[in-house]
């Protein structure tokens, strides 16, 4: 009663769990007043999956606890506070039964919520259901929700995994068959977000309104990610600026295939009620619009809703002055999302940009899916300055006026060809052909040929020579850290060059084969002609180590070095003609070695395998062959020195390679 009510106790200790329930009530069936204290708590949480044929995530500690009311007809649970691993959330809930409908009420807050995290607790589903399912679900709760529901929920931080989101507020109603979320909004790399969402359900049909803001606060988090790509005087600037879009689209629900043929409704519990059917798909708003009055820029994109047999969106406006043009042709979105056999086997996709004096152009035919298994693609870019189009997103390029490229990309599984890759950039032209296989380890193949490639022109218009500050600690102590994708590649590199033109001097027929397996990065080899000789190196590169052992093989053969002097811009008298093999090789760094990249622990490594060197002079009568050991004991230079007819034999003797070095 409520003059004299039950003091209850309970405790209970199960697959390390405990559950303690403290308080008063004033019946054990139904109570009309009660006020007990919760508390929840354990360890591995799917051990309970022993016990209880479900499926539990593998929290591995998670803590639940609040005080439990009950009075004029209302649940509620206050000072509500959930704890697992790092992830927290706190607030308060009520539950109103008598009220018609039956109302949830709530306001939770978190400091921490680690999404990606949580995420990898929860078991994985052996099958998967579609999304078709998903979505139908999602929306069938909406429809014949027989609760009314207000929820707020506001987070400090909430980690995806991805990019942290910060400052979080989320407003939730769920009645009359609607589901509204006003206001949504929240920081992310320093980008204000404010997302409109309102979804209703009418018998079979759903109606979906979207409008999202992002007001640019501080890009800076989202330039720093940007930069990592780029270096120098290429860093990008600040992105000031406002995006907003609007979305309205409406799609059927219909009966599971199997309830299509006559299945009962509900024969398993979990038989889905409703799926969607993408082909009822009708978008009948999509605009976005930028704005960035600090730089004259104003883009607005929209979605032509005329074009029954695929989608257009075009883009118009003005960039920093310079007026832009877009339009995107593709199939329709139901037809990416859902493939029918009456769609046709092949789909056109294009796209046309015009910005200042450069035009891009895209064509392709792909398979009506998403991802879709086999595409080919056409692909043109022409520009006349593209370092004035550079200038407007505040970076600098070489003046490579002008740029021309064209080329054909194709997919066939999971296959990739690059094929008919040719154009020119300023004084350099190029041509590739490439194939890649994105498997268990990634494979393969490409050529790349230049008639005339000119690194003069190739280099930045400023930061030439610079190099960035080494900042304190950044020094990569053990080694080089090898990224995982490395290990996982294999392939082979053909590049060949007919005229490799850098400052003050030209090189002739240039060639190199570059091949990596098992980690181990094969140069074989590196030809250049120059001086009518050959110059022909080789090198194996030990990715699987760190410190990167290495051994290098150069041979020259024949080289006249009054005409390679002549090559490199510098007149010279007779110098005659030298031939010769250099082996060099790099032992792995010892453990303990903090940085094995640092000149003294370079030339502790350092062995000089072979040497041998043959000059010849005919104006003066001047011939040698001498060769140099590098072994334990010392250097050893053996040979002989001829001039005129008289021959000088040679036998030298050093300390070790390091005192040498030194």
């Amino acid at each position: 009663t409520h003059d004299n009510p039950i003091q209850l106790a309970l405790l209970i200790n199960a697959v390390q769990t405990k559950l303690h329930v403290e308080g008063e009530i004033d019946a054990l069936v139904s109570p009309e007043r009660a006020e007990l204290q919760i508390l929840l708590e354990g360890k591995d949480l799917s051990r309970w999956n022993e016990v209880i044929d479900t499926a539990f995530p593998a929290f591995p500690t998670y803590q639940l606890a609040g005080r439990l009311l009950l009075a004029n007809e209302e649940w509620a649970v206050n000072d509500l506070k959930a704890i697992v691993k790092e992830s927290d959330v706190t607030g308060t809930l009520k539950f109103i039964p008598e009220a018609n409908p039956v109302r949830i009420e709530g306001q939770l807050s978190s400091t921490r919520l680690d999404m990606a995290q949580l995420q990898e607790y929860v078991p994985q589903q052996p099958n998967p259901e579609p999304w078709t399912v998903k979505i139908g679900n999602i929306l069938n709760s909406i429809g014949q929700a027989a609760w009314q529901t207000s929820l707020t929920y506001r987070a400090d931080l909430i980690e995806t995994g991805i990019v942290p989101v910060h400052n979080a507020d989320i407003a939730l109603r769920l009645e009359d068959q609607r589901l509204i979320i006003k206001p949504l909004s929240a920081e992310m790399a320093g980008i204000q977000l404010n997302i409109e969402t309102q979804i209703s359900v009418e018998e079979n049909l759903a109606k979906g309104q979207v409008h999202l803001r992002a007001e640019n606060k501080d890009a800076s988090n989202m330039i720093k990610i940007a930069n990592a790509f780029t270096s120098g005087s290429n860093a990008m600037q600040d992105l000031p600026g406002n995006l907003e879009m609007n979305l309205a689209m409406n799609i059927h629900m219909v009966p599971p295939p199997d309830q299509k043929k006559g299945s009962p409704v509900g024969t398993s519990p979990h038989t889905p009620i409703h799926v969607v059917e993408w082909s009822t798909l009708d978008i009948e708003i999509f605009d976005i619009r930028y704005t960035d009055p600090s730089t004259n820029t104003q883009i607005l994109a929209h979605m032509d809703e005329n074009i029954s047999d695929g989608m257009v969106i075009k883009a118009k406006g003005v960039l920093r002055n310079e007026p832009l043009t877009l339009t995107v042709s593709g199939p329709t979105v139901d037809t990416l999302l859902e493939p029918s056999p009456d769609h046709a086997p092949q789909t056109p996709l294009s796209a046309d940009l015009q910005l200042l004096n450069t035009t891009a152009a895209l064509s392709a035919m792909i398979e009506p899916a998403w991802p879709p298994m086999w595409m080919d693609l056409s692909v043109s870019l022409h520009s006349d300055a593209p370092s004035t189009v550079a200038s407007l997103f505040d970076m600098k390029i070489p003046a490579l006026e002008p740029i021309a490229v064209k080329g054909k990309l194709s997919k066939r599984s999971r296959t990739w060809t690059l094929d008919n890759l040719s154009g020119v950039m300023g004084h350099s032209d190029f041509a590739a052909a490439a194939t890649i296989d994105p498997g268990d380890r990634t494979r393969f193949s490409a050529t790349v040929h230049s008639g005339t490639f000119n690194v003069v022109s190739l280099v930045p218009l400023s930061g030439i020579g610079e190099s960035p500050a080494r900042q304190p600690g950044t020094q990569k102590r053990g080694g080089l850290h090898i990224p995982d994708w490395l290990t996982h590649l294999e392939g082979i590199l053909e590049i060949s060059v007919g005229n490799l033109v850098f400052p003050n001097v030209t090189l002739e027929d240039v060639s190199m084969v570059t091949g990596i397996e098992n980690c181990l990065l094969r140069i074989s080899p590196l030809t250049v002609e120059i001086g009518e000789g050959t110059i022909t190196t080789s090198a194996l590169l030990d990715l699987r180590d760190p410190s990167l052992p290495s051994r290098l093989e150069t041979d020259i053969q024949r080289v006249d070095l009054d005409k390679a002097m002549q090559a490199l811009g510098n007149e010279s008298d007779s110098l005659g003609t030298v031939s010769g093999r250099l082996a060099l090789s790099l032992s792995s760094a010892e453990r303990n070695v903090n940085y094995p990249f640092e000149m003294e622990a370079l030339v502790n490594r350092l062995r000089l395998d072979e040497m041998r060197i043959r000059y010849d002079d005919p104006d003066l009568q001047a011939k040698s062959d001498l060769q140099v050991r590098a072994e334990s004991s010392g250097i050893q230079v053996n040979g002989t020195i001829e001039y005129r007819g008289n021959p000088v034999d040679i036998r030298l003797a050093t300390g070790s390679i390091q005192k040498a070095w030194r």
